[in-house]
């Protein structure tokens, strides 16, 4: 009798250690998933702000907490501020900050801890009235919080912090867990910075690159005109036959004609601001003129009369892609006629078609001197549109380029 009492109890404690196991396994099994899927959702070409948010979203409902929240310093500013929020008030989010001194840390917490306190807010525990209101809601609102750092280069760029309704223990699990989100936060985060950095780099490239082109261009225009005007004056001086002087003023007509074309096709991609103030347009004719003036290459304009209404960013898109097809066009087709075409339309898109009748090449191919290909489909992906290039040997080439309506 007793012995079947031991087997029984025997049995039970199994069988409930068994479903401890098998809970375990199912939060480490949902851990991993929700990690994986954060991973795909950063590699999906989405802003910080969407990274950053999904991950808070990820982490609440995967350590069960009502509210969540990623800080990040705003060096300039010196201050503490939430990027990304869940289950907090429009309020706490906009007016909560927390300011850093020079040389102030912004937690004593090392790389792999955690700070774990109450939401209990010291009267004095800000100076002013806006935050101090702010506190206590969210005093109200929650009993405990807990706080993990984001590390980048062993230094502290904000926090991941996780907000409970009700008090309650915080596992060596849990904050292995919130060290994993963080640690998927400044992955974002310094991804998102190297691709500004490089961003730059490449901005400070082009400016450069447009103003050796201005100074070239300028420069070989002017030495033109001099030289056409000087041929002038001597054919005047030698009372030479009218028509001569005529068609060497008409060369230096043609000379400065081109060098306007050109200044202000470059003037314009100067300018960051020339695509809001002038539109998308008007860039794409300055193009196609520089490209005919000075290349002597035949352009037929396709763009309609009316400037098509989208985003700065799905304009800027459209005028840097036209220009390294046009680009390509120069350096590699050898084509006599360029076909332009703009066409949008309000309740579905926007689709720019650049036509040539050049040399052509194997799109499936390899082809290491049309590296602008790739730039071009990345600027495409990034906003969402679709990418097409048609061309093969000897039969030029038809690139589309299409963003439907957000």
């Amino acid at each position: 009798m007793f012995g079947t009492l031991q087997q029984e109890d025997a049995n039970r404690n199994l069988v409930q250690r068994l479903k401890e196991v098998e809970r375990e396994a199912a939060r480490e099994r949902q851990a991993a998933e929700g990690l994986r899927d954060i991973l795909s959702f950063l590699n999906a070409n989405h802003t910080l702000k969407d990274n950053l948010q999904y991950i808070v979203s990820q982490a609440c409902r995967l350590l069960n907490s009502e509210g969540g929240a990623l800080c990040i310093l705003q060096e300039k500013e010196g201050v503490l501020r939430i990027q990304a929020s869940q289950g907090l008030s429009v309020e706490y989010v906009a007016k909560m900050f927390h300011t850093i001194g020079p040389g102030q840390e912004i937690d004593a917490v090392q790389p792999g801890q955690a700070i774990i306190n109450s939401t209990d807010v010291a009267e004095d525990a800000y100076p002013d009235l806006e935050r101090q209101a702010v506190s206590r809601w969210l005093e109200s609102q929650y009993k405990i919080k807990f706080s993990v750092p984001l590390y980048v280069k062993n230094k502290n760029y904000g926090a991941l912090t996780l907000y409970y309704r009700e008090k309650r223990q915080v596992s060596a699990d849990d904050i292995a867990l919130a060290l994993a989100f963080a640690d998927q936060a400044t992955l974002a985060i310094e991804t998102a910075r190297l691709y500004n950095e490089a961003q730059g780099k490449a901005a400070l490239v082009e400016r450069q690159r447009l103003a050796r082109e201005l100074h070239d261009s300028v420069s070989q225009a002017l030495f033109g005109i001099a030289l056409g005007t000087n041929s002038a004056i001597m054919l005047l001086e030698q009372n030479r036959d009218a028509s001569r002087v005529q068609q060497a003023l008409e060369y230096v007509l043609s000379l400065a004609e081109t060098g306007m074309a050109e200044m202000r096709a470059l003037i314009f991609e100067l300018r960051p601001e020339s695509l809001e103030t002038e539109g998308l347009l008007a860039g794409i004719i300055k193009q196609a003129t520089s490209l005919k003036s000075r290349h002597r290459i035949e352009v037929q304009l396709e763009l309609g009369e009316e400037e098509p209404e989208l985003s700065l960013d799905v304009k800027e898109a459209l005028y840097r892609i036209c220009q390294e097809a046009l680009h390509n066009i120069i350096k590699h087709a050898h084509a006599k006629e360029v076909r332009l075409g703009l066409n949008w339309q309000r309740s579905e898109g926007v689709l720019l078609e650049v036509r040539d009748n050049g040399v052509g090449f194997d799109t499936g191919g390899s082809f290491p001197g049309h590296l602008g290909l790739r730039s071009m489909q990345e600027r495409v992906e990034r906003l969402k549109g679709s990418f097409e290039m048609d061309s093969s040997p000897g039969s030029g080439t038809h690139l589309k380029v299409y963003f439907p309506v957000s």
